[in-house]
């Protein structure tokens, strides 16, 4: 197998190596990864790009919204943070905004605990200093996030004039104030392309409607 790995993988792109990899039975996956150095099998695993399926993945295009909607079992939660994680590592993400219905959803869900969060899947060298009373992650190169509900009220308004240029929305179906999101929407404005990925349920709001009809959602 290591034979293998040198010839078929350690000369490819990180495309042709998914592909490498999807075109291997379980039993053989498991074999090459066993021989890989352990630094390999380390980067290898903390890879998404070599693991998530297509629609995990950011599509191409100069959209501003990416929209996962989707239900139980797709993997949003993880599908966002992962997408949070590479815009810091290429340094894309210098000041983030991470909003959920409420800061005990975002807290749970989306940064500590949960098995979709950012501290849950972050590469060890590249874990992020968190402050949860300050809201606060940040980053080993600098880069910042903040933590917004949008439930109560001075939830909402904590999102009133800050600004960003990536940001992730969980459950924006869930948002009980989305005039959270009109804060948001009105502070992504920093850098040449910033960005937000939102992943929720479906559900029939006029948010998400909204979001849907824009021309800068994909």
């Amino acid at each position: 197998m290591a034979a293998d790995r040198s010839t078929n993988c350690a000369r490819s792109s990180d495309r042709n190596l998914r592909a490498f990899l999807k075109s291997l039975t379980p039993t053989k996956r498991d074999r090459w990864l066993a021989s890989l150095e352990r630094n390999e099998l380390e980067a290898a695993l903390y890879d998404w790009t070599l693991w998530a399926r297509d629609e995990q993945l950011p599509p191409p295009g100069g959209w501003i919204w990416w929209l996962i909607l989707a239900g139980r079992g797709f993997g949003k939660t993880r599908s966002g943070s992962e997408y949070i994680l590479a815009r810091v590592r290429s340094g894309k993400a210098r000041r983030i905004a991470l909003v959920g219905p409420t800061a005990s959803d975002v807290r749970d869900v989306m940064v500590e605990t949960g098995p979709g969060s950012i501290l849950q899947n972050c590469h060890p060298s590249e874990r992020p200093k968190y402050e949860p009373s300050k809201r606060r992650l940040t980053w080993p190169n600098g880069a910042q996030a903040e933590l917004f509900g949008t439930f109560p009220p001075e939830d909402v308004e904590r999102l009133r004039g800050p600004q960003f240029d990536s940001a992730w929305c969980d459950e924006v179906g869930a948002y009980r104030k989305p005039a959270a999101f009109d804060n948001l929407r009105l502070g992504l404005r920093l850098g040449t392309a910033p960005r937000a990925v939102v992943t929720t349920t479906p559900r029939a709001t006029t948010l998400i409607k909204s979001l849907l009809g824009a021309a800068s959602t994909v």
